[in-house]
């Protein structure tokens, strides 16, 4: 069974995602221009090379992830700038929350989550692993079923001021324990923390 990263960015005020997508201030903006520096794309391109499979939430699906990443690498084909993430046009993609299909991506049911995570990893080879980009819904759904290995947090030197913050704790709090970190040249800093147990929510009072 491969191990399971997740990777997400979040802002400096804690936020998964602006109320604005494209909020301007974000180092990595869905534009043809932003701020990564090299050290941090040899990162997730060493990152993405080593995933067996993609898993994705249906916002991260539906709202352009990937379209942005293979027009990018397809436009600046022997452009460096964009190499990084070329890895993602060759790798299987899974979409693992319910909903309507999207570009013919398999999607497996809410119910299915825990099966399709591990029938995913079940044939990838030891030095591979799967990595899910994490919106909140398909973050907080993996972390509650408890098959979260691995949890990187781009941190990004913005704050949003607003957004999508941080799954509600309606299955409990996140018992885990920080591992390593590493600052890059453009201000982001990645945290990898490996999860432990789930606390149960406390009980509502009467």
């Amino acid at each position: 069974m491969a191990r399971l990263s997740v990777l997400t960015q979040i802002s400096a005020d804690h936020y998964l995602a602006g109320a604005d997508v494209a909020a301007a201030g974000r180092l990595w903006n869905w534009s043809d221009s932003w701020m990564w520096d090299d050290d941090l794309k040899a990162y997730a391109g060493d990152l993405l090379a080593r995933s067996h499979r993609l898993l994705l939430g249906r916002r991260a699906a539906e709202e352009g992830y990937l379209r942005h990443l293979e027009r990018q690498v397809g436009a600046h084909a022997g452009d460096t700038h964009f190499e990084f993430a070329r890895p993602v046009t060759r790798a299987t993609k899974i979409v693992v929350d319910g909903g309507t299909g999207d570009g013919g991506l398999p999607r497996p049911g809410r119910d299915d989550i825990s099966h399709a995570v591990r029938a995913a990893g079940a044939d990838a080879p030891e030095d591979e692993s799967l990595l899910a980009f994490g919106d909140a819904p398909l973050l907080a759904a993996l972390l509650a079923a408890g098959l979260v290995d691995e949890l990187l947090l781009l941190v990004d030197p913005v704050a949003l001021g607003d957004g999508v913050r941080w799954p509600r704790r309606d299955h409990g709090s996140l018992a885990g324990r920080r591992v390593g970190e590493r600052t890059f040249p453009c201000g982001v800093l990645v945290v990898r923390y490996a999860p432990g147990h789930t606390r149960p929510a406390p009980t509502p009072g009467p």
